[in-house]
């Protein structure tokens, strides 16, 4: 998580319906309109031409069976959970966010966000404590494994194998025998040898555990082609001929350095000295949600991309861990209908009682009158630019109102970063500010802070609303009140109801 730009909750999509992408229903529609058109026999569009299925129609009888296994779903690991946690970098620019701009943003439409990006979220690997399995973590590139087999395998391809070993190459004789076929890896193209060379099945092996180990054996097996070539058989023993050994550089000083003959002798060698401390077995592990693919066993990638996918489709299991960070960095939770908002103050409606100036009960009085407002609709109704006025020749620009509301608390409309009002936005951005449209935006900005007004995501602005009455069973239906406490969910809100 290093990268450093700030989140843009316009990813929310919470925009007018207008900007929202257009339905493919129409395309789909219009798709069935033409071929019944063309069944009909219209002139007018192009003749249906029918596939030629007796072309290639043998093609894939050929498949071998192996191939076939390989197109199957990995099974997931038995005993082993994944769970998704949002990444707390990614929340603290969001609550940076909300405290800059005062809006109120549902929580579950945060969740959504953070699974929008796998840059912003954990995946967390957890073992039953019934199961008895391990998980092995590789220090040097933070990866998972499955089996320890699994993690040393994967810890000879890094680069700290050459950290510990010098690798030269030497000329030895080549070698001899009658060699009529040879060997050829059908993936990557690496003369094995010939089938008769006493090497055979150990270079098989060699190659396979250090190219495609998260591949079975026998299916690499069955890749492999033998050919008769006497040119290839002539380039396989010049290779021979040129073998690489390994010297030890961490070889006590005085001693003779250690010279291995082969690499097979260096890997033993380095596991045996060296993989305890590289490799560590836990029963968790947390990785990040954008891990690449090749530092997982392959049952704990599925395991992952399963998580991902049902966390998508119910983001409430990211709501307490969201809602826990949030809370931390001082952010306020309200309940409206069924929804859970994050906020700057929690929701404190204005009293009969309340002594306001004139300038703040014109603000209520016209929220109050007009229901759901945007700050521009504000504006024109209670300090509308007349480009006639005084002001006008004194008159500041957008970004200098920018300023204004900075200095005066980061005011709400200062620092908009979402497309959810941008018919609104794009308006003020070409709408020059005078001073007392400016004034109009910091008393807003203050009755934000101070709970009096709530500005939602979408830009709509409106007043706290009072609880309603209890009930005759002493029960209260909250609307308004605090939902959480100390970060810790106090509602009964069902994910399906989240919408």
């Amino acid at each position: 998580m290093t990268d450093s730009t700030p989140v843009d909750l316009s990813d929310l999509q919470l925009m007018p319906d207008w900007l929202k992408e257009p339905s493919k229903s129409t395309d789909s529609k219009a798709k069935h309109h033409d071929r019944k058109t063309r069944r009909n026999g219209d002139s007018s569009k192009k003749p249906f031409k029918r596939k030629n299925w007796e072309r290639g129609k043998d093609r894939n009888r050929n498949r071998s069976a192996d191939s076939k296994k390989g197109a199957q779903h990995i099974q997931v690991p038995q005993g082993i959970n994944a769970i998704l946690k949002p990444s707390e970098d990614s929340l603290l620019k969001i609550a940076d966010q909300i405290k800059k701009t005062a809006r109120a943003y549902s929580v579950f439409e945060i969740a959504r966000l953070i699974l929008a990006d796998r840059e912003r979220y954990n995946v967390s690997f957890e073992c039953d404590e019934s199961s008895g399995k391990e998980l092995f973590s590789g220090l040097t590139d933070n990866s998972i494994w499955l089996s320890r087999d699994e993690a040393e395998s994967n810890l000879i391809r890094t680069k700290k194998f050459s950290e510990f070993y010098n690798e030269e190459t030497i000329e030895v004789d080549p070698p001899k025998g009658n060699f009529t076929s040879i060997a050829t890896c059908g993936i990557s193209g690496t003369l094995i040898g010939p089938p008769n060379h006493h090497s055979y099945q150990t270079s098989i092996a060699q190659l396979h555990r250090s190219n495609f180990a998260n591949m079975p054996i026998e299916r690499f097996k069955n890749k492999i082609r033998v050919e008769q070539n006497e040119e290839t058989i002539e380039e396989w023993k010049k290779e021979q001929s040129l073998q690489k050994q390994y010297t030890y550089k961490a070889s006590v000083e005085g001693d003779e350095n250690l010279v291995l003959k082969n690499k097979e002798e260096a890997e033993a060698h380095f596991l045996a000295n060296h993989s305890d401390e590289l490799i560590q077995s836990s029963k968790s592990a947390i990785v990040p949600g954008k891990i690449d693919g090749k530092k997982l066993s392959a049952g704990l990638l599925s395991l992952l991309k399963n998580a991902s996918t049902h966390a998508r489709k119910h983001p409430a299991s990211l709501v307490n861990p969201l809602c826990k960070i949030l809370g931390d960095q001082g952010l306020k939770f309200f309940k409206r209908g069924k929804k859970i908002f994050a906020c700057v103050c929690r929701p404190k409606p204005i009293s009969s009682e309340d002594t306001l100036s004139e300038a703040i009960n014109a603000i209520v009085t016209f929220i109050g009158k007009n229901k759901r407002v945007t700050s521009k609709e504000l504006i024109d109704g209670i300090a509308p630019y007349n480009i006639n006025s005084e002001n006008s020749k004194n008159r500041t620009t957008r970004e200098d109102s920018t300023e204004a509301n900075t200095s005066a608390g980061d005011g709400e409309e200062a620092n908009l970063s979402s497309k959810n009002a941008t018919t609104d936005e794009s308006s003020e951005a070409e709408t020059n500010l005078g001073p007392e449209q400016i004034q109009v935006l910091k008393d807003l900005n203050w009755l934000l802070r101070e709970g009096a007004v709530i500005a939602f995501g979408d830009g709509k602005i409106e007043l706290a609303k009072a609880k309603p009455p209890k009930t005759d069973q002493g029960k209260t239906k909250k609307d308004d009140g605090p939902s959480l406490i100390n970060g810790n969910q106090k509602t009964d809100q069902d994910p399906k109801d989240s919408k």
